[in-house]
């Protein structure tokens, strides 16, 4: 398995996968073929997020709206089409098409449960595109999923983190965009 900056090499040590040079240097980045790294796509989750703020700071008028859409309105529409729409879908892909690479990324064992989360990523991400051309109630019907789904997940992810140690950054680095997401769909939706 490719970890990354060096968060796992306590484990790798233990269970004896350590056997390289790269694992006495802590901070040390695996590469695969042609440089890339296999975990960096965890990256896009909270690149998302931070995108759609962005767009929103900016004024750029979101799928469903006009300029003349106010400022919240704007955003969570903004929030839907990218960050749940978007990321939800290229989640389902990542636990249906590539099940195993992303179970490994997130520290875990492929199964059929995962199919059932890449399915459910499908529904809500295509939920997410929809509702960026509808109204509040329609936001709020998502917001309540999409919060209820990743705040559940976060906890796992603690969790795992805590009791099993598992610092992986598929375990990790994705709890900026369970916490963030359901975090900014609830102040927008206040806002509106």
């Amino acid at each position: 398995m490719i970890t990354s900056w060096g968060l796992n090499l306590h484990r790798e040590r233990r269970e004896g996968r350590c056997r390289d040079a790269g694992c006495e240097f802590p901070g040390r980045l695996r590469t695969v073929a042609y440089g890339y790294r296999e975990d960096i796509g965890v990256l896009f989750l909270p690149a998302s997020l931070l995108a759609a703020w962005l767009l929103s700071v900016t004024g750029v008028p979101a799928p469903g709206s006009d300029p003349e859409t106010d400022f919240a309105s704007n955003a969570i529409r903004w929030m839907m089409s990218v960050p749940v729409g978007g990321m939800f879908i290229a989640s389902g892909l990542m636990h249906t098409v590539f099940a195993k690479r992303t179970a490994e990324s997130i520290g875990w064992k492929s199964n059929g449960f995962q199919y059932e989360i890449g399915f459910v990523s499908f529904g809500i991400g295509a939920a997410g595109i929809n509702a960026a051309y509808l109204d509040r109630s329609a936001w709020v019907a998502l917001t309540i999923v999409v919060s209820v789904f990743l705040l559940g997940a976060a906890a796992n992810h603690i969790y795992e983190t805590v009791r099993n140690h598992n610092v992986e950054p598929g375990n990790t680095v994705v709890l900026a965009y369970d916490v963030g997401l359901p975090l900014s769909l609830w102040a927008l939706v206040v806002l509106i």
